[in-house]
């Protein structure tokens, strides 16, 4: 965690807002207990009468560039994230992970069929198909 100094300039992300406001400190309050230190800050902002006191650690930032680092690996990690977990239950459930990608795994040939044309298709799910192959048919 980055050490504020009154009269620093901050630079606060409300994310509720969608915006990066910037601040000075006012104020800092350190305070010991058995579980441990915690340090809070009293932020003046600009157009707002009353000062606001919030932790040290709640998305208070010493530049505009490290906000926006900060803030952008955040957001990556979470959507990498969501797209993991999108990967996962796509694989679970259909098979499959990429669009377009085959969710047969095994094909063979049926040897009760009357046509050779028709095989049997296992599915992901273990359930058996009968599928036609049309491809090599010649249309009138």
């Amino acid at each position: 965690m980055t050490e504020f100094k009154i009269k620093d300039i901050v630079f606060v992300a409300i994310e509720k807002k969608m915006q990066i406001l910037p601040a000075r400190v006012i104020e800092k309050l350190t305070q010991e207990s058995a579980d441990g230190t915690t340090i809070m800050l009293t932020l003046e902002f600009p157009g707002v009468k009353d000062p606001r006191t919030v932790p040290a650690d709640h998305n208070i930032f010493g530049s505009v560039e490290d906000a926006r680092e900060k803030l952008l690996a955040r957001v990556t990690k979470s959507i990498d994230n969501m797209c993991e977990l999108a990967r996962k239950v796509s694989q679970e459930r259909f098979g499959s992970v990429n669009p377009g990608e085959s969710v047969v795994q095994s094909t063979m040939s049926d040897p009760t069929a009357d046509d050779e044309n028709v095989f049997l298709v296992e599915m992901p799910d273990g359930t058996t198909a009968r599928v036609r192959d049309n491809t090599n048919t010649v249309q009138p």
